[in-house]
């Protein structure tokens, strides 16, 4: 990113209200993980964790973060 953001990330999965969902295929545990990239002359130096919502089993997970200048991983888990 070249300037500061404002994002929202999500990840979702099926709803088991729909028919046959909860029983074949249930929800499983899901997270985001939100990592920087540092970098010393070019190279990848390191990661810094952000912001992170925790394993859930739910149909959905968010993160509303507002991130600096840089360059940035987003992890589904």
């Amino acid at each position: 990113m070249k300037k500061r953001t404002h994002i929202y990330v999500g990840l979702h999965q099926e709803d088991e209200r729909c028919e046959g969902t909860s029983y074949l295929r249930p929800y499983l545990d899901i997270g985001i993980s939100v990592l920087k990239k540092k970098e010393i002359d070019g190279e990848v130096a390191d990661y810094e964790l952000i912001n992170m919502r925790e394993m859930v089993e739910a149909r959905q997970c968010e993160l509303d973060l507002f991130l600096d200048p840089g360059k940035y991983i987003i992890l589904p888990k």
